[in-house]
Parts: structure tokens; sequence; C-alpha cells
């Protein structure tokens, strides 16, 4: 039956079966995407005279 199946079907099948068992390892952490967030301004005025953590 999978004689007759086409090319990319057999391989992404064989692909399936492989990492079933052995799933891909990855070397790093990705790089973070954008900026990071900075301290978000307190919308009550009163807290903004507060100490800071």
């Amino acid at each position: 039956m999978l004689s007759l199946a086409r090319r990319e079907l057999v391989t992404a099948i064989d692909h399936t079966e492989k990492t079933r068992d052995e799933p891909a390892v990855v070397s790093a952490v990705p790089p973070a995407r954008g900026r990071s967030r900075g301290p978000v301004p307190t919308p009550n005025p009163a807290l903004r005279r507060l100490p800071r953590p």
C-alpha cells in the first residue's frame, strides 16, 4: 500500500515515526524577540509617591 503512495507522504510518515521515540533536541534557548517591557506607570497619582521595592 505504501509503495503506491507519493514520496513526500512516505517521507512524512517516516519522520513522524522517528520523532516519536527520538524527539528533536535544541542546543540553546531561542533569543527573545522585541524589546523588554519597562516599568508600567501607576494610574493612581497617590501610589506614584510610594518607595520602589
